[in-house]
Formats: C-alpha cells, sequence, structure tokens
C-alpha cells in the first residue's frame, strides 16, 4: 500500500489477523503488543505469474477481481523443487520457473501439490514455509 496510501482505508483486518501464534500461555499480562499484520496488494493482468516460492509469514490470498491459479507444495518436498540455496537473497525462490517446462529438474515431476482457482471473494491461507506458484488468470 505505500504506492496508493488511499487504498489501504478500503481494507478492513478482521480481528483473527491480530491473532498471535505465541506458544506463551500467560494471560496474565495486558500489556502484550501484537504487530500490525503485514499487508501487501498485488495487480496483475490475465497471465502474470508469480514464480514457485515460499514466504516465513502467514499468508491470506484475497481475491477481489478475476481468477487465480494456485499451486501449493508441502515444505517437507522442499529438496525436489529446488531451492535456490546458492543465493542468499533468493533462497526462498525456486530454480523451476515455469512448471510445465521441468526438463531440466528431475526430481520435480511427480511432486504431490494441491491446486486450486480464486475466485473474486476467495480466501487463500497459505502457511509459512509452503511452496506456491501464482498465475492470473
Amino acid at each position: 500500500f505505500d504506492q496508493i496510501p488511499a487504498l489501504r482505508r478500503d481494507v478492513a483486518l478482521p480481528d483473527y489477523c491480530a491473532l498471535s501464534d505465541d506458544d506463551d500461555d500467560d494471560d496474565d499480562d495486558d500489556n502484550v503488543h501484537v504487530a500490525e499484520p503485514r499487508l501487501n496488494a498485488w495487480f496483475g493482468a490475465r497471465a502474470t505469474r508469480s514464480p514457485l516460492h515460499h514466504d516465513r509469514y502467514h499468508n491470506l490470498l484475497c481475491q477481489v477481481f478475476g481468477v487465480k491459479y494456485v499451486r501449493i507444495y508441502d515444505p517437507v518436498h522442499s529438496d525436489r523443487l529446488y531451492p535456490r540455496v546458492d543465493d542468499p537473497l533468493h533462497a526462498n525462490a525456486s530454480s523451476v520457473v515455469d512448471i510445465d517446462d521441468v526438463a531440466a529438474f528431475p526430481r520435480f515431476p511427480g511432486t504431490p501439490y494441491v491446486d486450486c482457482l480464486l475466485e473474486p471473494g476467495d480466501i487463500l491461507y497459505i502457511p509459512p514455509g509452503f511452496w506456491h506458484y501464482v498465475e492470473a488468470r
């Protein structure tokens, strides 16, 4: 929302976005501060792709307009997804750029995944560390 600050006013945060995943069950501290959730808005025309990658944080992918194809891989299969371990800046990205052209990646075909189509009003939760590929349709 840094590029279009006025748009931020149109986004209401549900209460569950303020919950913590901290395992500390100490309810005596009324001064616990939970950081403001990270918000990103991604705009893209049809055929826009977000290459296979994972994030370190929880994601709620909310579809507002159009349709997105999403493919998700469990992190237990990371070794078959060719993470870019040689590049610390892009270590959360896969070397597999085109999920349909995998001749150079012999461990990739057959890797289990779940896929879906998101339509306007749909929300998909993507846990931290789960690999995902997104394509606007």
